[in-house]
């Protein structure tokens, strides 16, 4: 359903004389930003208009009074619209072609069209108090218009209408995204006035109520930029319907003073004029080609930058955030390139006016590293050995870790630490496309004694004779060594090697190795000793009824002690016992007393 509103003027048919100047067009490949914009906004100062349809601001007095076709203005009005009226409020919101309009409408329209401000939109306005704005825009003005080479402006006015939408695209949400962003900027210095038009984003056209398309604000009647004196038969149109051949959907791509999305024009006169100058812009579209390569190690790298730069710029040239010394030609050329030329190239085009950078040139060098092996200093039996290899290089490196019983197909190896891992080297291969590198790393395992050994593990002295008896045990660290002779510790045995001299009868026996370090401990088998020595001469003297007998023996099979055994085996009971020796004697018959320390004496009782 069409919107009811009052119109309150009438299109007087088409007259009047429209200067048709020829217009220096550009197709960057976007138009300029919103930082390009004289700075708006509430923090800037700037009035919000109140969110509501048709929209138009409070009278605002101007300053300093504005020229304007010949005239000279002292207040105006902002309207959602798309446009600023001066000295009465222009209420219309179906554009019409300038030419002129009836009712003496005084206009300067950016973008006139049926706007609903809804959704993200704001509109804002002011009057500027920044010096140093007025400074900067009275720069661009005598760049536009060489001929005012001293302009410098007192007073400023921005209209900014941010992200406003079409009437009709509010009864569609998946319209609400389709908006335009578009300024006007009003200077004077008193006696001459020029206005600027900035466009960001012109992505709709017309309202439903001029004929659009609800769905994309497309069609119909189109939106119009121009301006409309108010009196007489003085307008001018910029675009409207193809008018000049430029759509308003071109406004952000097109421009006057060769920079994209920014229009100019001198309004104190009769008649609009258009710039004849240009406006130096910071560099644009800066690009980086090839934006990828890959190369081998010793190969040329050539890379250029484009920009689209007035006056020329300036070049320099980044590798992955540092600047490249010397390099400051347009193409950048490195000879014998190695690995560390790989990386991210950016170009940078500076003039007087700003500066850009461009997008990153991605440089990939084939090429692989050295291979760089890690292991822990040491490990204890039983612990988990973590093996780390590394390599940078490119196309992507793979490794493998060569270990005595496995081969891992990866660049982390864990194993677990065994003895026999102790002085083993491992060895890591990492490989690409390209070429293959190693590391090796030696490995130190911890682990208790084992294996413990005495030799000879069997042995028969006589007695003065002497023995060396030799520890060997396999350990890390070596072990410390302690003796045992028949299960009692023998103080002060600390060496491999149990030494006896002059070995005694006494002497004889079983003897263990320990072996003992900071893992742990263990002992070895048995040394069994055996010590002989010669017979001696004992004698026993016993009584035996009336009868006393004396005899010495040098062995119990000697005819003497035979005999002697005869005549008493039946009455006398006797044990020969030498300690230590081997010689025992026993003798059927009544008891006997014997002392075993002292020459035996054999006793009848």
């Amino acid at each position: 359903m069409e919107k009811v509103r009052v119109n309150v003027f009438f299109i007087w048919f088409l007259s009047g004389i429209c200067f048709a100047l020829e217009i220096a067009l550009v197709h960057p490949s976007s138009p300029i930003s919103l930082d390009d914009f004289t700075p708006f906004g509430e923090d800037n100062g700037d009035v919000l208009m109140p969110s509501q349809l048709d929209a138009i601001s409070d009278k605002i007095n101007i300053r300093t009074a504005f020229p304007l076709f010949g005239r000279k203005f002292t207040s105006l009005y902002v309207s959602s619209h798309g446009l600023i009226s001066f000295e009465k409020v222009f209420a219309s919101y179906k554009p019409k072609r300038f030419s002129p309009l009836v009712g003496n409408f005084t206009i300067i329209a950016p973008f006139w069209a049926d706007v609903a401000r809804r959704y993200i939109g704001g509109i804002f306005y002011r009057q500027n108090n920044s010096q140093y704005l007025l400074e900067v825009a009275s720069i661009d003005v005598r760049k536009a218009f060489p001929e005012f080479s001293r302009f410098s402006a007192i007073w400023m006015f921005v209209a900014t209408w941010k992200n406003v939408t079409f009437y009709g695209s509010h009864n569609n949400y998946m319209t609400k995204n389709i908006t335009n962003t578009f300024q006007s900027v009003l200077l004077t210095d008193g006696r001459y006035s020029f206005v600027r038009f900035n466009y960001h984003k012109i992505t709709w056209t017309t309202g439903t109520t001029s004929g659009g398309n609800p769905k994309n604000g497309l069609g119909g009647t189109e939106a119009g930029c121009g301006f409309n004196a108010g009196f007489g038969n003085h307008s001018y149109n910029v675009a409207f319907n193809g008018y000049r051949n430029i759509s308003v959907l071109d406004l952000p791509f097109k421009t006057n003073v060769n920079k994209s999305g920014v229009w100019m024009f001198r309004t104190d006169g009769i008649t609009i004029q258009e710039a004849k100058g240009k406006v130096e812009d910071k560099p644009r579209n800066v690009t980086v080609s090839p934006s990828h390569l890959v190369l081998n190690e010793t190969e040329t790298l050539t890379l250029t930058c484009d920009a689209s730069t007035n006056p020329a710029g300036n070049y320099s040239w980044s590798l992955n955030g540092k600047i490249l010394e010397g390099k400051t030609n347009r193409v950048l050329t490195k000879d014998n390139i190695t690995a560390q030329d790989a990386g991210e190239y950016i170009c940078t085009v500076t003039h007087t006016f700003g500066a850009d950078t461009s997008n990153k040139a991605v440089i990939y060098i084939r090429y692989i590293g050295n291979a760089v092996c890690s292991a822990p200093a040491s490990a204890n039996e039983g612990d988990l050995m973590v093996l780390n290899c590394s390599a940078k290089g490119y196309p992507p490196v793979s490794y493998t870790w060569t270990t005595p019983d496995k081969v891992h197909q990866r660049p982390i190896a864990s194993i677990p630490a065994t003895a026999d891992l102790n002085g083993v080297t491992v060895t890591c291969k990492a490989t690409n496309k390209i070429e293959n590198s190693t590391c090796t790393r030696s490995l130190t395992v911890y682990y208790k004694p084992y294996n413990i050994q005495v030799s000879p593990t069997s042995v028969v002295l006589n007695e003065k004779e002497s023995i060396n008896i030799t520890c060997s045990a396999s350990a890390n660290p070596p072990g410390e060594y302690s003796w045992s002779f028949n299960g009692n510790v023998l103080d002060g045995e600390t060496d491999k090697v149990l030494a006896k001299r002059d070995i005694t009868r006494d002497e004889a026996g079983e003897y263990r190795c320990m072996a003992t370090n900071s893992v742990g401990s263990g002992a070895s088998n048995t040394s069994v000793v055996k010590v002989l020595f010669a017979p001696f001469t004992f004698s026993a003297t016993f009584r035996l009824t009336s009868r006393e007998y004396q005899q010495e023996f040098n062995d119990k099979n000697s005819p003497s002690f035979n005999k002697l055994k005869d005549e008493i085996e039946k009455e006398v009971f006797i044990y020969f016992f030498c300690a230590a020796c081997p010689l025992q004697t026993r003798i059927i018959g009544w008891g006997v007393s014997i002392s075993p320390w002292a020459k035996p004496r054999l006793v009848t009782t």
